[in-house]
Order: C-alpha cells, then structure tokens, then sequence
C-alpha cells in the first residue's frame, strides 16, 4: 500500500494507456461518448397542504426581470442564455431583500430543459410548469427557504391560472436534494433510467444544446418510485405522459 498524502510532492502516476490517463482525456473533450444517469421525478398538486415557514423577515419572493439577472451571481446561478430563456417566456423567481438574493429558481412553462431527449428539452402539458435550479445562497441556508418559495410559486401559478401542478426533477444521489422536495410538498411519481451513446455534448442544462444529430442513442427505462401503496391517479398520469414526452423531444431557446 502506498500512502499517497505522505509526499504530496510526488503523487502517483498512472502508467502510459492506462484507463485512468484515458479518463482524464476524456473529461477535457467536448463530448463524451457514454453517458448514464438516473433521474427522480416529483411532483405537488395544487392542493397539497402548505408546509412551509414564513420567509426571513425583510425578504420577499418576486417574479425577476432581465434587469435582474445579474443578480444570480449571488447564488452562482448565472448563465449567457437566461435572457433566451426569459424571452421564451419562462419565469425566474428570486427570494431577495433589496439586491441580496437568498434563493433563485426557474420556471418552466410549455416546454423544460432535461438531458433526456437528443434535443436537450421536451414539451410540457397544459397546466403543468417544472420548477428547475433551486438554489439556496450558502448564507440562507436551513432556513427552509425551499419550502417557502415553492409554495409561494405554486400559489402563484393556481391562482393565475397558468397552472395546477408543478414538477421538478432531481439526480440520483442528490439525497439533500430529494430531502428537499419532500419538505417542500413533492411528493415522487417516476424514476428513469437514462443511457446515451453516441457524440453526446458536455453541458449543464443552463447552456442545454442539442446532440449532434443522427449519433446518440438513447435508452430509458422507466420505473415506478419507491413508495408505499398506489400511486395517485395524477401521479400515474404524469408518469404516462413523461413517457411519451421524452420521445416526442423538442428545440429549447437559442
């Protein structure tokens, strides 16, 4: 056994065409050629019972503008495409006190960004909207804000109209994450399954492109959640319609 902290000087290396040296050339391509990832699936309807704890004193959850997208530097949540994404119609929400952000998230409406589809979007039913890129400043954490801007944002969209039930999507392995929704009112409704192989691009879905086309191929599989007794009839139905919406992909903002 080598002990590899005792001279940080000298750290180990991979012989010449090993898969490690392979891997580290690999990571700075721009594609990737295999790709696996499971996804959890939640959702909350209108209905669902408000769990959450009024918002720090002095803040207030808002509906963002363009002039306001500077401010997701804050949350490290800044990106060059947000202003398509505005212009496309999706809603930016911010939890702030003047310009401190604590909280920011997306919207989606009509269609959502996953890494599901070649085209790296898929389209939406009518009165759903999928709540993406939660994120709390580091400072306003464990303060349950999650909780509280998600139902803020739920009321919001019931009592507008433009809505009934909100979704969101969470990485396997995310166990903060998954924590999270569940405080929020999510409650699951799919677990997926997803392999790519092929020119797959090498992007986060905030600068979400299209796979170069004719390359990827794309293996679900789709299971039902972990939970006691039967799903909901709405949970079986989100679940029949995501199954048909990652195969019937569609072209997000440019």
């Amino acid at each position: 056994m080598t002990d590899t902290a005792a001279n940080p000087r000298t750290p180990p290396v991979p012989p010449r065409g090993t898969p490690g040296l392979l891997e580290r050339v690999g990571a700075r391509l721009p594609v990737s050629f295999s790709e696996r990832r499971r996804y959890h699936w939640f959702w909350v309807p209108a209905t669902a019972e408000r769990r959450s704890k009024p918002l720090p004193e002095g803040f207030e959850l808002v509906l963002a503008g363009e002039q306001d997208l500077p401010l997701l530097r804050q949350t490290g949540a800044d990106f060059p495409r947000a202003r398509a994404f505005l212009a496309a119609g999706h809603h930016l929400w911010l939890v702030r006190r003047g310009d401190d952000v604590a909280f920011s998230a997306w919207v989606f409406r009509g269609s959502a960004p996953t890494d599901m589809t070649s085209t790296g979007w898929m389209p939406l039913p009518d009165g759903v909207v999928n709540q993406e890129d939660s994120v709390t400043h580091p400072d306003h954490r464990g303060r349950g804000l999650l909780a509280s801007a998600s139902d803020g944002i739920r009321d919001h969209y019931v009592r507008t109209g433009l809505a009934d039930t909100l979704i969101t999507v969470i990485r396997d392995g995310n166990d903060a994450s998954i924590r999270g929704a569940g405080k929020a009112g999510y409650a699951p409704f799919a677990v997926v399954d997803t392999v790519k192989t092929g020119l797959i691009r090498r992007t986060n879905w905030r600068d979400r492109a299209a796979d170069l086309p004719g390359v990827v191929r794309i293996r679900l599989v789709f299971e039902r959640p972990p939970v006691n007794g039967a799903l909901p009839p709405e949970a079986e139905e989100l679940g029949t319609w995501l199954e048909a919406a990652v195969r019937s992909p569609v072209r997000g903002p440019r």
